[in-house]
């Protein structure tokens, strides 16, 4: 925590419903990569795609449940905080500060690492789409620029933004029913069983990628009202985000069959175009969703954002009156580095190797940290679970 205890938090505690806890794992992970995710499905697994997502949103789930119990033991703490009290049981808080470092850093380079690819690709998406003769490095400073201003908020805040929001970003489910019964194909779901173990652990770690920024959760636990009941809210969310992403990639599959599909570029957007609306009562119905796409990787990007603010704040301990020019420092970094690939072969492989960074961070720290809790039998202080009015 920061040395300025007089001074206001940007995580109040109890100030995150459970249904709000949901809402930000949700907004956080359903972003930039639901556009090309069946693409890359279809080249690895082909049909038995279908069958893929459903596992990775089980160890999805199972990550998130570590996840659930790390707030549970140490109920008003975030990343920092919980990874000092486990790592470290002295009275002196400092050893505890040192050891925490590297898996913080870690955290912070990942999530930087993510909002650059994500940043690059937003700006990618809508040069090609729609701003042909907009320069890209507009696009991406409006939004680097947009995302740093919200994330300059509280918890509270931002948790009632990404809440207003969601429901838009739910909208396009009803498009992509529509194209299913329009125009979808059962055949081309068939035949199943057919990809070897190699191409199924290549398409686990394909789809776990796109779960990318759910472990965000181990900063906004500390503001949560209920921390025991954390695990709802969570697991609600893994389930909401696999059937999304699994729903989207059946109703591109069977509208336009694998060998097709691999050759798309945004297939979602392609899918929306096969959708008739009688009496062409709306058009380009691609330009709405677009829209809405554009609203999903916003909350995204905000909210990794605000994860990395956060972070460094605690860690370094700042005045609350600096924690604005460690966002601005923060979102010129950010932009410096999203201009740094040359094209999208490069960005697609930025994209991999950040997707593997980010495979190893989670699978390794959350289980370790749980398992170091239990053996040490390390908790966090009590609380009254009964929210504050």
């Amino acid at each position: 925590m920061s040395s300025h205890g007089n001074e206001p938090s940007w995580l109040p505690k109890r100030s995150v419903s459970p249904y709000q806890a949901y809402v930000l794992t949700f907004s956080t992970v359903v972003g930039t990569g639901i556009l090309s995710f069946p693409r890359l499905m279809a080249k690895e697994v082909g049909t038995d795609g279908i069958l893929v997502i459903p596992l990775v949103g089980i160890i999805a789930g199972i990550i998130l449940f570590l996840i659930s119990k790390l707030g549970g033991l140490f109920p008003g703490m975030s990343l920092a905080g919980l990874s000092r009290e486990v790592l470290w049981t002295g009275r002196s808080p400092w050893p505890g500060k040192m050891l925490s470092l590297p898996f913080l850093a870690l955290f912070v380079l990942n999530w930087m690492a993510i909002l650059v690819v994500a940043t690059r690709s937003f700006g990618q998406v809508l040069v090609t789409a729609i701003f042909q003769r907009t320069p890209i490095t507009v696009i991406m400073l409006m939004m680097v620029a947009a995302a740093a201003y919200v994330s300059h908020s509280r918890v509270d805040v931002l948790a009632r933004f990404n809440e207003f929001l969601l429901p838009l970003i739910y909208a396009p489910g009803i498009l992509l029913i529509a194209a299913l019964i329009q125009s979808g194909e059962m055949e081309h779901l068939l035949p199943l069983f057919q990809a070897d173990w190699r191409q199924v652990a290549k398409g686990a770690a394909t789809t776990l990628f796109s779960y990318t920024g759910f472990e965000v959760a181990l900063v906004f636990m500390e503001a949560y009202q209920e921390p025991k009941k954390a695990l709802r809210s969570h697991l609600t969310a893994v389930f909401v985000i696999s059937f999304t992403y699994w729903f989207t990639y059946l109703s591109c599959l069977a509208i336009f069959g694998k060998e097709e599909l691999v050759r798309m570029a945004w297939p979602v957007l392609e899918l929306v175009k096969a959708v008739h609306i009688p009496g062409m009562i709306f058009e380009r119905l691609e330009s709405a969703v677009l829209s809405i796409w554009v609203i999903a990787v916003f909350t995204s990007l905000t909210n990794l954002f605000f994860a990395i603010i956060q972070i460094l704040h605690e860690s370094l301990g700042l005045a609350a009156r600096r924690r604005k020019w460690l966002t601005l420092a923060i979102g010129g970094i950010l932009y410096g580095l999203a201009l740094w690939p040359t094209n999208l072969y490069e960005l697609n492989r930025w994209g991999e190797w950040v997707g593997y960074f980010w495979l190893f961070n989670v699978l390794f720290f959350p289980p370790l940290m749980y398992i170091i809790a239990r053996i040490r039998r390390k908790r966090g202080e009590k609380e009254d679970e009964t929210p504050s009015v």
